[in-house]
């Protein structure tokens, strides 16, 4: 797991994948190493299903990375990231 700031500004998508702490879970993470509101219960298929969007969502968000470090991080420009 990893934490969402991790990506500032460019970790918008993965917010909806963070737990309580602000944490995203990636492949192999239990739902109960993790800080859930306490009504939320985990059925391991959804667990495994939430994973995987997160995980595809991490993905998007390292080529947002990519991308934007190929383009110049934006230093002394009006550049908007």
């Amino acid at each position: 797991m990893f934490h969402v700031t991790n990506f500032g500004g460019l970790g918008g998508r993965l917010r909806a994948f963070t737990d309580a702490a602000g944490f995203v879970p990636e492949a192999g993470d239990r739902h109960q190493d993790m800080c859930w509101d306490a009504a939320t219960d985990w059925a391991d298929e959804q667990w495994d299903e939430f994973v995987a969007g997160a995980v595809k969502a991490t993905d998007a968000a390292n080529e947002a990375v990519i991308q934007w470090r190929a383009e110049g991080s934006g230093e002394g420009d009006d550049a908007d990231v």
